[in-house]
């Protein structure tokens, strides 16, 4: 008992220690910028939602819900083909490929604010690609900057700005003008799809001027040493963290070369139980209709008694969606990720 309670403290004293040897103002501020990110994916994938019948109105395009629900979709669709692509060009490094999918995002959101139903939907389509690029290589950025004292808490982060993104642009449907009276000169729209060029826009400038060095494990995927080093020295206090960390990071790039996984072994027999446990619950979650509801909650909701009943509709979903990731990151660790699987799934479905 004595000897339980004797190393239970020297733990205690230790990750204490490790705690103090972390930059945590740099790894967080770092974390949030890269999580802009998510927030950029959240609010882009739902901004035409309540905003697209103004446009409309604007434009005096008539109402047509095939065009509607043709390119709201488009954004997924793009979505598709940058998360399926944007794992062969991490190659040229995580940030680099961060800064470019930036770029990209900033693009073609300006190509959406063009008075066109065509630049709408190339503009959309094009920025789904981007944005896969963006959630493809995030994380993975995130993962690799996280102190493992700080993994959990930071790796929350992108999903917790998806989500935050979303109710962002339902709460800013608020402001857009009432749909059966719409000026024609009204510009609304064009800042509501103008805010991910904003959001891409702080990230950039903080990665190319804050945050310059690759993650530590791309470094050393490149055999650059020197600024894995100085990206750590960035991220912690202790000289000698630093160099075990270096030597960390250099065994499991060792152990792990030659090793990737292509799309064909993913369907092979030794990844099978995994392909099948994460594509059923991601049809799960599909057919769960939050998708519908985030994509289409003012045309769920719409009373024609009460026009902006959808719009308060709208934003309590996005806010009690927000609240719930929220609250669940933060007890993950605590009581298991199958337990609040199945916990929610329960609740869905009753």
């Amino acid at each position: 008992g004595i000897n339980a309670e004797y190393m239970g403290n020297i733990k205690q004293m230790e990750d204490k220690t490790g705690k103090n040897e972390i930059r945590k103002g740099y790894v967080t501020l770092l974390a949030l910028v890269l999580a802009l990110g998510g927030m950029i994916y959240g609010y882009s994938l739902a901004c035409l939602n309540s905003s697209y019948r103004i446009i409309e109105k604007v434009h005096g395009w008539p109402h047509d819900p095939i065009q509607e629900s043709f390119v709201v979709s488009l954004l997924a669709a793009g979505g598709i083909i940058g998360c399926t692509t944007g794992g062969a060009l991490v190659a040229m490094g995580r940030r680099n490929f961060i800064l470019f999918s930036c770029t990209g995002v900033i693009l073609c959101s300006l190509l959406t604010l063009i008075s066109s139903y065509a630049c709408l939907a190339i503009g959309r389509f094009l920025l789904g690609i981007f944005l896969g690029y963006l959630s493809s290589c995030t994380p993975l950025y995130i993962r690799e900057i996280s102190p493992k004292e700080m993994s959990g808490t930071l790796g929350s982060f992108f999903v917790l700005f998806i989500r935050g993104g979303t109710l962002v642009t339902y709460s800013m449907s608020l402001l857009l003008p009432d749909y059966h009276h719409v000026p024609k000169n009204d510009e609304w729209w064009r800042i509501v799809l103008g805010i991910p060029i904003i959001l891409a826009t702080i990230e950039l400038l903080f990665l190319l001027l804050f945050f310059r060095y690759e993650t530590p494990k791309g470094s050393i995927l490149n055999n650059d040493r020197i600024h894995c080093q100085k990206m750590l020295n960035e991220m912690f206090t202790n000289s000698a963290r630093v160099l075990r960390e270096i030597d960390d990071i250099q065994k499991v790039v060792d152990e792990t070369k030659g090793q990737e996984v292509t799309y064909k072994e993913l369907f092979g027999i030794y990844f099978r139980r995994a392909m099948i446990v994460g594509t059923v619950l991601k049809i799960v979650q599909v057919l769960s209709g939050y998708s519908a509801v985030m994509l289409y909650s003012t045309s769920i909701f719409n009373d024609p008694n009460n026009p902006n009943a959808s719009l308060y509709a709208t934003v309590f979903v996005g806010l009690a969606n927000t609240t719930a990731v929220l609250i669940f990151s933060q007890i993950v660790d605590k009581f298991g990720r199958r337990n609040l699987l199945l916990t929610g799934t329960f609740i869905v479905i009753f």
